[in-house]
């Protein structure tokens, strides 16, 4: 990154960000009407939160009960896999969606047959959905045979989520059968590529970055390998596609407890470790429960590499963003996005368009920030601020195009109804 490259030392700072204005009350008493009208019903939305809304035939999850999800975006096309509770249903149920309106309504679910099997996926170890033209892949995790542990599980469909293949077992080399914080992604071939971590020796310490692929989208895979023997014990993945069929992934180390990054091979057979990615330093015994955000982008015939990470570091604490125009070997000077940051998502679109969603705080005071770069993370703009006043908010997911992007986020409620939230915006309305 340029040195002198402005809005450095503001950044650097980690001064405190301001809320949106608040909108302007609607004039004349047919808006007013309108207003009235609109705000009681979303008032009894909000007291029933198990009720999805039919919006012309189809369903808003926007308020749902929601305990784990993930959603991919294509143009106007939105594809979603939620775990949560459906209205007649009376029991959780995993289930997937399409959008044609960026996500704002969907259509009729289809559902996956757990098999009597109960998903323990949550935000932060969520559930993960990967799409090859009309194949897509659902990877979650059951309990086991303790409290908070399980293995992974795997569902197919070959008809674009009409019909499932579900309960596949895709890892057989652990005997403790517990497999957590998942990460898929599939190629250019359709070939899935699984990422996940284990403690398979049962040492408390020893817990395993390990990989499989499956060469038949998710139905049969391959015999694991482990690509670093000792990491943080739950600590988030993420995957970037890279040049040549490579994939590189961000992880938080053992010790010091910084952020690495490696890349396999497109034969899935060479693991190399690059340096790490925020070299803070930190030591800390325990596991903090907080990834990164990590993408790839072309720009003007160059490949970029974007990366978010956090660090619990008392000289650099918060989220801070950097980049690699080498794959990783040498990065930029890290530059704090904000010092009270934590769980950080990033996404990059055509343009040299970089996005970074976080929350800010913790606890019914937390709030939801977005922050745009519109010239491949060399300035940034004012952070926008959502949520809810007095609701506990969750990890951000953050998917977007070449049109705009999308946020969305769980938050809870002193009864701890957890609800899911939703905003969309064009790129050009940050610009």
């Amino acid at each position: 990154m340029d040195a002198k490259a402005p809005n450095l030392e503001r950044l650097q700072s980690g001064r405190s960000v301001s809320s949106l204005p608040d909108l302007h009350s609607p004039k004349g008493l047919l808006v007013r009407a309108w207003a009235l009208l609109g705000a009681t019903f979303a008032s009894l939305c909000l007291l029933n939160p198990l009720v999805w809304h039919s919006v012309e035939g189809r369903l808003s999850l926007m308020g749902a009960p929601i305990r784990s999800f993930d959603f991919l975006q294509e143009g106007a096309m939105t594809y979603a896999i939620v775990l949560g509770t459906l209205p007649g249903d009376g029991k959780e149920s995993l289930a997937y969606l399409e959008s044609d309106d960026r996500g704002q309504t969907f259509g009729s679910p289809s559902f996956i047959d757990l098999h009597g099997e109960v998903v323990i996926s949550n935000r932060a170890n969520s559930i993960q959905l990967t799409k090859k033209d009309s194949q897509l892949m659902v990877v979650y995790q059951v309990k086991g045979k303790f409290p908070g542990n399980g293995p992974l599980r795997v569902a197919v469909s070959k008809d674009k989520g009409a019909h499932w293949i579900s309960g596949i077992q895709p890892v057989t080399g652990d005997p403790q059968e517990n497999q957590s914080y998942p990460v898929v992604k599939s190629d250019e071939q359709g070939n899935a590529h699984l990422f996940w971590l284990d403690d398979r020796n049962e040492a408390g310490d020893t817990v395993g970055l390990r990989s499989a692929t499956s060469l038949d989208g998710g139905l049969s895979w391959k015999q694991e390998v482990t690509l670093d023997d000792r990491v943080c014990t739950c600590c988030s993945l993420h995957v970037a596609e890279l040049p040549e069929s490579r994939l590189a992934v961000l992880y938080r180390d053992h010790s010091p407890k910084d952020m690495r990054l490696g890349i396999l091979d497109a034969a899935q057979t060479e693991w190399t470790q690059k340096p790490r990615v925020g070299a803070f330093g930190w030591g800390f015994e325990g596991c903090p429960h907080m990834g990164g955000g990590l993408q790839g982008q072309w720009i003007k015939g160059d490949f970029v590499l974007h990366a978010a990470v956090w660090t619990g570091a008392d000289s650099h604490k918060g989220i801070h963003y950097l980049r690699s125009r080498d794959l990783g070997s040498l990065w930029s000077d890290d530059l704090l996005i904000d010092a009270a940051g934590s769980d950080p998502e990033l996404v990059t679109a055509e343009g040299e368009r970089v996005a970074i969603a976080y929350r800010q705080g913790i606890g019914p005071g937390a709030r939801i920030i977005v922050r745009l770069s519109h010239d491949a993370g060399l300035h940034w703009t004012s952070p926008r601020v959502f949520g809810s006043p007095g609701l506990k908010m969750e990890r951000p997911k953050l998917i977007a195009d070449a049109a705009g992007y999308t946020v969305l986020w769980t938050e809870t409620s002193e009864a701890n109804s957890r609800r899911l939230r939703l905003h969309s915006a064009s790129w050009k309305d940050s610009e």
